[in-house]
C-alpha cells in the first residue's frame, strides 16, 4: 500500500497541510474532562474520529506517549515488578515485555487506523525518554543516568514492541525528542523496523520534526497559535503542530480557517 504521508511530505505545493495532535484539546472539548479510553480501542477511534471530523487534518496523530505514562501512573502491579531488579534497562524490559498492554495498544492503533480518512502516526516517547519513564515508574526515590549506549539497547526493546503496529497500516512514527536528544546511530533498530513496513519516521524537536526518509524537516506551528491565532512561522507545506488544551472552540475553528 503506497504510503500517503510520505507522498504529503514530498508534495511541493506550498498550500498548508497540517498534521495535528489534538489530544489533550480534545479531551476538555469532547470529552468533557473524563478519561481518554485508551483501553477500549472502538471507543478511541470514535473519538479521535470526532477530533478528525472538527479539525480536518491532512494527518492525524495518536499520542501513544500519553497512553503509555497513564499506564505507568495506573497500573501498581506492572509498576512494582519492574522494580524487581536494579540493572539499568529491566524496568523498560519488564514494562515493554508486559503482553496485556501491548495487546491494548495494538487493538487500539489498528482500530483506529481502520476509521480513519487520513494518514495515521504514532507519537512515542524517544527510546531514551523510555528508559527514564519507566525507570522513574518502578524507582521513583532513585536517582537514574542513561546515555546513549543505554538508548540504542533500550531502541532494541522499542523495536520489538512496535511490531504490534505491523499489521496496523500506520504512516510512521514520531518520537519525541524534547527532553532530551538521541544520536542518529541509536535509533538504528527502530529505523531497521521501520523500512521494513514502509513507515516514515520523524523526530520532534522544539520547533521542528526531522524526517528520515524522506530526509527533510518541517516546522512545528506553536500551540500558542490556537489562543492567538498569531504566529511567525512559516506555514507553507506540511507543518505539525498541537491545539493547546485551554484553547476556545470557536476561535479554534476559526484559525483552522486562516490556515486554509
Amino acid at each position: 500500500m503506497p504510503n500517503r504521508l510520505r507522498n504529503l511530505l514530498n508534495d511541493s505545493a506550498t498550500n498548508t497541510k497540517l498534521i495535528i495532535n489534538a489530544e489533550d484539546y480534545a479531551q476538555k472539548v469532547l470529552l468533557q474532562g473524563k478519561p481518554i479510553p485508551w483501553h477500549d480501542a472502538t471507543a478511541y477511534a470514535n473519538h479521535l474520529s470526532q477530533t478528525a471530523a472538527l479539525l480536518k487534518p491532512e494527518v492525524s496523530v495518536i499520542s501513544i506517549d500519553k497512553m503509555i505514562m497513564q499506564e505507568l501512573a495506573d497500573n501498581e502491579q506492572l509498576t512494582s515488578a519492574m522494580g524487581e531488579k536494579s540493572r539499568a534497562g529491566y524496568a523498560l524490559k519488564t514494562f515493554m515485555g508486559n503482553d496485556d498492554f501491548k495487546a491494548a495498544v495494538s487493538a487500539l492503533v489498528a482500530s483506529t487506523v481502520q476509521t480513519q480518512r487520513v494518514p495515521v502516526l504514532v507519537q512515542m516517547p524517544s527510546p531514551l525518554q523510555m528508559l527514564y519513564l519507566t525507570a522513574r515508574a518502578a524507582k521513583p526515590d532513585d536517582e537514574h543516568e542513561f546515555d546513549d549506549d543505554s538508548a540504542e539497547n533500550a531502541a532494541i526493546y522499542c523495536a520489538d514492541w512496535l511490531r504490534a503496529f505491523k499489521d496496523a497500516n500506520i504512516a510512521g512514527l514520531i518520537f519525541d525528542e524534547r527532553e532530551g536528544d538521541v544520536s542518529d546511530e541509536a535509533y538504528q533498530p527502530i529505523k531497521n523496523t521501520a523500512e521494513h513496513y514502509q513507515w516514515v519516521v520523524g523526530i520532534r524537536r522544539d520547533n521542528e520534526i526531522i524526517f528520515k526518509d524522506p530526509q527533510l524537516s518541517i516546522a512545528v506551528l506553536p500551540s500558542d497559535y490556537w489562543t492567538s491565532g498569531d504566529s511567525n512561522v512559516d506555514t507553507s507545506g506540511v507543518v505539525f503542530t498541537e491545539i493547546a488544551q485551554n484553547a476556545v472552540p470557536e476561535q479554534v475553528l476559526e484559525f483552522r480557517e486562516k490556515l486554509g
